[in-house]
């Protein structure tokens, strides 16, 4: 996982049933980048937005990403929406806010999140466009290859089709 500038993805982990904020130091006992010697971002500058400067390096690390485990990734416009006071919401007001989520339905938590951070800003206006992605491990096999989409794939690679 790599964030390149954004802020920290959330978790709602469903064993433990809580809501927690990811990063380097957090990745648990997964497998990561966490444990290799190699490290794969600079001391000093590192995780700035995509595209600022080139080349730059990001911190990247690996999380066990369980069944039934939602992740949220956002853009910086949710945590920077203000309040009629002018007060932003924070990653602390964010994670307080998807914390009183009590679905699990990926649809539903995504709406649920929107309407309270619209709740937060009151009448004011988004200064910026806001994205958030709701994701959710599941159980659910992968799907088999089928010849349609067998052949659709080489025609991409042939490029008989377009991608």
């Amino acid at each position: 996982m790599c964030n390149a500038g954004h802020g920290r993805p959330l978790r709602f982990s469903a064993r433990r049933g809580v809501w927690e904020a990811l990063d380097l130091e957090r990745a648990g006992d997964c497998s990561s980048m966490k444990t290799s010697k190699v490290r794969y971002h600079f001391e000093r500058v590192s995780n700035l937005p995509l595209g600022v400067l080139d080349p730059i390096d990001y911190e990247q690390f690996a999380i066990d990403f369980e069944s039934g485990d939602l992740m949220l990734l956002y853009t910086d416009a949710l945590i920077e929406c203000e309040d009629v006071d002018g007060k932003q919401l924070g990653e602390a007001g964010l994670l307080s806010l998807v914390s009183a989520v009590r679905s699990t339905d990926m649809n539903e938590v995504g709406q649920q999140i929107l309407a309270a951070v619209d709740a937060h800003c009151g009448t004011k206006p988004p200064a910026d466009d806001r994205t958030l992605i709701v994701l959710k491990r599941t159980d659910a096999p992968a799907p088999g290859p089928s010849v349609i989409r067998t052949v659709s794939t080489f025609a991409k690679m042939l490029g008989l089709r377009r991608v």
